[in-house]
């Protein structure tokens, strides 16, 4: 079996275009590094390479659930709900040790608004 480096799996670096309420912005995160395990986001994800897209319909509180530990650049004040999300796989990319320690270090920081710490 041949294993893809083009897949997100794992603490890989992984660079998403994301669209909602007609505003678009990329984000950029490390796949699998909550404490808690894969974000249902992340679940989402898994396995799937360049190019591939996913559309959320979601209320601003389940937003928060579904990204759990990752902090999107998400700005939904505004946004009447339910909204669609719209996200597309950009590029996969091995993660360096800096990028690793650093996300865990938001991950752990990111407070009660979003994964409970």
């Amino acid at each position: 079996m041949v294993h893809s480096t083009e897949s997100i799996e794992y603490l890989k670096k992984v660079r998403l275009d994301m669209e909602w309420g007609g505003q678009k912005t990329p984000f950029e995160f490390v796949f699998g590094i909550g404490s808690e395990g894969l974000s249902p986001f992340e679940f989402a994800l898994s396995g799937k390479g360049p190019g591939y897209e996913h559309e959320f319909v979601l209320t601003r509180m389940e937003a928060e659930g579904l990204f759990q530990h990752l902090v999107p650049p998400l700005f939904l004040d505004d946004i009447p709900e339910p909204f669609t999300l719209k996200v597309r796989v950009i590029h996969i990319a091995e993660a360096d040790q800096r990028e690793v320690i650093r996300a865990m270090a938001e991950a752990s920081s990111c407070g009660s608004h979003c994964c409970g710490h």
